[in-house]
């Protein structure tokens, strides 16, 4: 006999307000960095911290309703392999809600990487900041 479980990517049409794959786009960034660099920084910032709060919650939702899979967005944390953030220490800045979710899941996250474009996940592939956020969310 074959068991079969079924999960879902990243969003449930059941919770409100729960989108773990909200983005700052570089264009946002960028116009926004020219009038206030900090100001801009904190939208990353944010954007980042209220995803991971919001993949808490859907983690916790498939607890709650017996869902056995679940694939992180790939856009949890925005910008955060790209050049122009790379002063950003994104693991170290987001460590408390990731190791949050890794206490709550107690295993290592994967995030799925994909793009249209080969060349894109080649690159993303060979940066370690996909690694480090699986592994920032395991080291509690």
């Amino acid at each position: 006999m074959v068991l079969v479980r079924f999960g879902f990517v990243a969003m449930s049409v059941e919770l409100v307000d729960a989108s773990p794959s909200k983005t700052v786009t570089l264009k946002v960034y960028r116009r926004l960095r020219l009038a206030d660099p900090e100001a801009a920084q904190d939208l990353v910032r944010r954007t980042s911290r209220e995803n991971l709060t919001n993949a808490l919650r859907l983690l916790r939702h498939c607890k709650a309703h017996n869902v056995k899979l679940y694939r992180f967005s790939s856009k949890i944390i925005p910008l955060a392999t790209h050049p122009e953030l790379a002063e950003w220490d994104y693991i170290k800045d987001l460590k408390p809600k990731l190791a949050q979710i890794g206490g709550f899941i107690r295993l290592p996250p994967k995030i799925h990487v994909s793009s249209p474009r080969s060349e894109s996940v080649q690159e993303l592939i060979k940066k370690p900041g996909i690694r480090q956020i699986s592994d920032a969310a395991t080291d509690i």
